[in-house]
């Protein structure tokens, strides 16, 4: 993990490139070109469960006008 703001998945290969989740940053980019908005699963329910329980007697609920995309909204 490389720390704030990168995803809990991110880090660096034996090569020295960015990763998150294992996939090399350079592989996505090649993919789906730049600029690139990448959200990794796992970390992002992750932060979210983190967050319900950091708030635990508050009703929490993700905020659709922030960032409404169909990926976030499943």
């Amino acid at each position: 993990m490389i720390g704030a703001p990168w995803p809990t998945t991110s880090d660096r290969d034996a090569d020295g490139r960015l990763t998150i989740a294992g996939i090399p940053i350079t592989e996505l980019v090649d993919d789906y070109e730049s600029p690139l908005w990448i959200v990794d699963e796992d970390d992002f329910r992750n932060r979210c469960r983190d967050y319900q329980e950091a708030f635990a007697s508050a009703w929490v609920a993700y905020a659709s006008k922030a960032w409404p995309t169909a990926g976030l909204m499943k």
